[in-house]
């Protein structure tokens, strides 16, 4: 029991000691190479950080699920809310997606970002 809440007191403190970074830092120091939109790219990160109710500004690309995010305060709920919004995201564009393998916070942005950036393109195409 105490080497459980140590741990999880570790995890959030280093999280919290972590430099904030606003969105114009996020995405230009981790998407602008990916030609991903910035507003979708935003969008997905901000997704992210209120689902798991952490802060936007303390997530970094790396974040695992459960690990550097979720070892402290995150419930197999959240998780799951987290999930419902991905299917729905691959519903609305008709995607399809194994959430199994999306194991980070970038894992998350790029995979439902090429598909939402894909599927825009190409209801593009058939105006």
């Amino acid at each position: 029991m105490l080497v459980s809440w140590l741990r999880r007191y570790r995890a959030s403190a280093e999280l919290r000691q972590r430099e904030s970074l606003d969105d114009e830092a996020i995405y230009a120091s981790y998407y602008a190479e990916s030609n991903l939109p910035k507003a979708l790219v935003l969008q997905l990160w901000h997704e992210v950080a209120e689902t798991l109710k952490v802060p936007a500004s303390q997530l970094r690309p790396g974040d695992r699920f459960g690990r550097e995010i979720g070892a402290y305060a995150i419930t197999s709920e959240d998780l799951d809310v987290l999930a419902a919004k991905g299917r729905q995201r691959a519903k609305a564009i008709g995607a399809s997606i194994d959430l199994e393998n999306l194991n980070s916070v970038d894992d998350y942005v790029r995979s439902f970002g090429k598909l939402e950036a894909i599927a825009a393109k190409t209801a593009g195409t058939r105006t």
